[in-house]
């Protein structure tokens, strides 16, 4: 399955379309930004996945040089100055079948299930996101608050972030908060 993820940003899903696809598969992450760009090579890198490519591109004028099963582009299309125009282009080269008949994800399947998270790091992941601290965590899932810490360290680890904010970040482009 070949896929692209246009507006990849620092390569979140791109790296979960490529855990997905598996090693026999193919994602292209686009972004216009260089500095994303490098971040999400970086990512992809250190996860071990040879699968996933990312390249600097303005969607405005990207051309396909073969077609992909499936089209990802998340939070993009508010920077186009003309996203119908943009989508309809790059839809042109998107096979009709898609590749498989249930997407990316199989059902009862979501961003965090594929980042490995428990349910409970996905309840203190929802909670980080909305700006608490370790302490307001604890006080909120009844775990003290060193326990709250272990598990903002897990979630950092798994999501391949540097900080907290970072993974609110990715928490809230994956939709996980919840």
């Amino acid at each position: 399955m070949r896929v692209l993820d246009v507006g990849c940003g620092t390569g979140d899903v791109s790296v979960l379309a490529a855990r997905r696809v598996g090693p026999t598969g193919q994602v292209l992450g686009i972004d216009r930004a260089p500095e994303a760009v490098a971040v999400a090579e970086r990512r992809a890198r250190e996860a071990g996945l040879t699968n996933v490519s990312f390249a600097v591109h303005d969607l405005s004028d990207l051309t396909l040089t073969g077609p992909v099963d499936a089209l990802i582009g998340r939070l993009v299309l508010m920077y186009l100055s003309d996203p119908a125009a943009t989508l309809r282009r790059l839809l042109e080269g998107v096979k009709p079948d898609g590749g498989s008949p249930d997407g990316l994800a199989p059902p009862g399947t979501d961003g965090a299930d594929e980042l490995g998270l428990t349910p409970r790091e996905r309840e203190v992941l929802a909670l980080l996101a909305d700006g608490r601290s370790n302490r307001q965590i604890g006080d909120a899932l009844f775990i003290s608050a060193k326990t709250a810490s272990v598990h903002v360290s897990n979630i950092l680890a798994k999501l391949g972030v540097a900080n907290r904010g970072e993974a609110a970040a990715v928490a809230h482009r994956l939709h996980l908060t919840g």
